[in-house]
């Protein structure tokens, strides 16, 4: 089952019982759009410790197989929640401490879900620990997705 993207609002993604859960203090919509002009929202707990930080931008344009890259050790085909999505890093950041996850959850649109602790302080942080981290917050964003479809 697709779950379109088209007139979702990436902030709502996440319920407000997630957000204390996570230990999050601010929430900053549309803060690190893309340059394809894709809605996004940053959550973060800038008080931490540790420095938690989790961005959700919702991709209408293509799919998570634009992310597979098969010659890199650290990018792996995963399922979050049912659904196929691409583990992956950034190559602007530490890998150990950060990871995107992009959802595959309609035809032609992707939930992109990075975890980021970039002042190193989260415990025993490494990318699988980061990847642990955005496969916890891409499985509660999917399953909202799921019930604003109804």
């Amino acid at each position: 089952m697709d779950l379109s993207l088209t007139n979702v609002q990436p902030c709502n993604l996440l319920t407000h019982a997630q957000v204390s859960q996570l230990k999050l203090d601010d929430v900053q919509p549309g803060t690190n759009n893309d340059d394809q002009g894709n809605p996004d929202c940053l959550w973060t707990n800038f008080g931490g410790p540790p420095d938690n930080r989790w961005l959700v931008r919702l991709d209408l344009k293509q799919d998570a197989s634009f992310f597979v890259d098969n010659s890199d050790p650290l990018v792996h085909v995963v399922q979050v929640d049912g659904f196929p999505a691409v583990q992956s890093y950034s190559s602007v950041q530490d890998p150990n401490t950060h990871c995107i996850l992009v959802v595959d959850v309609a035809a032609g649109q992707n939930m992109y879900v990075l975890y980021g602790n970039s002042a190193k302080d989260y415990p025993g942080i490494s990318h699988q620990v980061a990847c642990q981290q955005a496969d916890r917050v891409a499985e509660m964003a999917v399953g909202n997705l799921r019930r604003l479809h109804g």
